[in-house]
């Protein structure tokens, strides 16, 4: 009948997927990049999502073969829509550091990042509280959880603005104690970019002195748009500031809440 020769067809294009879907891991696990990404059932690979990952992330990374985004965004699709963490981690990531401020591509990265986050992946944690809080008003309170979890997660840009949003009381409860463990935190990342976040962020909270090393050691690691922060402290000392103690040798403590 019809409907049995429509059946057929179905188990047959499964089991050739399948046996396509083994080949081309077999190929992977020889070490076979090449072969497997020319493999003529190469379509068949794109319909399992953990192959269509693997091949998307060679093409990502240029593994055996050159390098090439827009294949590499076609393979990992499929195995984004089939739920896997990483694939939506680098969708996300390829979709939001693509984009200026207000693009599109933002709104294309935020279900990807989501879905990548859910899964616990930091960065991808840390990508969305960075998007929710530059949009501020009240975006701004969408980003204190991932903040939170990337920053636990040890990532120092994530720490100093979840430290700073505490110690300023920014859409949380106002706590000077874990605010500060947060920067302090930060600040161990020895991280120019990180320097300039955690000085601007004592400064708003209208702490002047100590945001005044963290904005003298952002300079000399090359951020020179921290002089117009030191300009609003300096003329008020009554003596110049010595440069900060080099950074501790020691490793950082974990971040994690302190007991």
């Amino acid at each position: 009948t019809a409907r049995g020769a429509v059946l057929a067809r179905g188990r047959l294009g499964v089991a050739w997927t399948g046996t396509a879907v083994a080949e081309g891991e077999r190929l992977l696990k020889d070490g076979r990049r090449g072969q497997a990404v020319a493999m003529p059932d190469s379509l068949a690979l794109r319909r399992d999502g953990a192959a269509s990952k693997r091949l998307g992330t060679l093409y990502w990374h240029g593994e055996g073969v050159l390098r090439d985004r827009q294949k590499a965004v076609s393979y990992l699709e499929t195995a984004a829509h089939r739920g896997d963490i990483e694939a939506n981690a680098l969708l996300g990531a390829y979709h939001y550091g693509s984009a200026d401020d207000n693009s599109l591509d933002r709104i294309q990265a935020e279900p990807y990042l989501l879905a990548a986050a859910a899964g616990g992946h930091a960065e991808s944690c840390a990508a969305l509280g960075r998007m929710y809080y530059a949009s501020g008003g009240a975006m701004k309170t969408l980003a204190i959880p991932y903040l939170a979890k990337a920053a636990d997660a040890h990532i120092p840009e994530s720490a100093a603005l979840y430290g700073g949003m505490l110690l300023r009381g920014d859409g949380v409860r106002r706590d000077y104690r874990l605010g500060n463990y947060y920067l302090n935190a930060a600040s161990r990342a020895a991280d120019p970019d990180v320097d300039l976040l955690v000085g601007a962020a004592y400064l708003e909270a209208d702490i002047p002195g100590t945001a005044l090393p963290h904005l003298m050691r952002a300079p000399e690691g090359g951020r020179k748009d921290a002089g117009h922060a030191l300009g609003s402290i300096l003329p008020h000392s009554q003596e110049p500031a010595s440069p900060p103690a080099p950074h501790s040798p020691k490793p950082p403590a974990p971040y994690g809440h302190p007991v």
